[in-house]
């Protein structure tokens, strides 16, 4: 199909955010996955790596030292970052990007919850370190192709059912874009940082200028390439096409699915601010687990309904021109 024609119909954005919220009520049982999966983080042993950080902080406070920064911006420094790691769980990768199970707790260092204090058990080691990351990413990549295949199901109730085989298809395929964009954010955030040192260095102006180019040459990219998992899940393709179908599909309707992204950014944004209100020991935490599955969901759900209405925009265009 060709993607470069003029296109004059626009995807409906708030009538794709409201149906995400319609059809969740008729699908409940999705709320299951981010609400089990931050039980799991609030009553779950904790898998820190404190040893290993005090190490690293450690190296990092005698090249610090060398430098001309004071030795009080170094102590806030290293404290806040110790006492963050000191109950932060590598089973927090659970949460995987950019398929995965949303978490309002992945990323949280739980020290106790309503029933007390938690196990804690250092995996500094390095074997069991990287094990630890590998197994939980992987379980964190099943639960995630389940969740995104059950969602796009619901929004689309009239598609043809998914074999174990396609499923399982679309699993490697997910695990391969994962690879990919790890591999891409690694690539460009190093010459990105030496960009932005040497402009900040020759002046501060030029530096906001270059984040600012930076920022929307990334956006450019990024809006379109957010469809790229919908891609593999609802058209059951490889993760190398489902990059370019994402990039062509997305491209004509850029303003469309920037207001739409906007829209899901600023309402997971706000209310999760709300849902990490409440301390790790206080009931009203388990509100705000369910008040996030809840919208997160929905979101996730709306996202499957905008990109249905793209996939009808181009099949009626495409019998349009069949038809001429």
């Amino acid at each position: 199909m060709n993607y470069s024609v003029i296109i004059r119909k626009q995807p409906k954005v708030f009538a794709s955010l409201g149906e995400g919220f319609k059809t969740l009520a008729n699908h409940l049982y999705l709320l299951l996955f981010p609400i089990g999966l931050d039980l799991y983080f609030l009553f779950a042993p904790r898998y820190t790596v404190g040893e290993l950080a005090n190490e690293t902080l450690g190296q990092a406070l005698t090249i610090a030292q060398l430098g001309n920064q004071s030795q009080e911006t170094i102590n806030q420094a290293i404290i806040s970052i110790r006492s963050y790691f000191e109950y932060f769980s590598l089973s927090s990768t659970l949460r995987t990007y950019p398929v995965g199970v949303p978490s309002l707790l992945a990323g949280r260092p739980i020290a106790e919850n309503i029933l007390g204090s938690l196990p804690v058990y250092d995996l500094s080691n390095g074997e069991k370190f990287m094990l630890a990351i590998l197994i939980f990413s992987l379980i964190g990549l099943i639960l995630g192709t389940l969740y995104f295949f059950w969602s796009s199901k619901a929004a689309q109730p009239s598609a043809e059912k998914k074999s174990f085989i396609a499923i399982f298809n679309a699993f490697l395929n997910i695990l391969v874009l994962t690879l990919i964009m790890v591999v891409a954010v690694f690539l460009i955030s190093l010459p990105i940082a030496l960009i932005f040192t040497l402009f900040n260095t020759l002046s501060p102006i030029l530096g906001l200028i270059a984040y600012f180019i930076t920022a929307m040459v990334l956006l450019s990219v990024i809006i379109p390439l957010y469809f790229a998992p919908h891609a593999i899940v609802v058209l059951g393709q490889n993760a190398f096409q489902a990059i370019s179908t994402s990039l062509k599909m997305i491209r004509p309707f850029y303003s469309s699915a920037s207001i739409f992204l906007t829209f899901e950014v600023i309402i997971a944004f706000l209310t999760n601010m709300l849902w990490q209100t409440p301390a790790d020991n206080s009931p009203l935490l388990f509100v705000g687990i369910f008040g996030h599955a809840l919208v997160t969901t929905a979101l996730l759900i709306a996202s499957f309904h905008y990109f249905s209405n793209v996939i009808k925009i181009y099949e009626e265009l495409f019998v349009t021109q069949k038809a001429t």
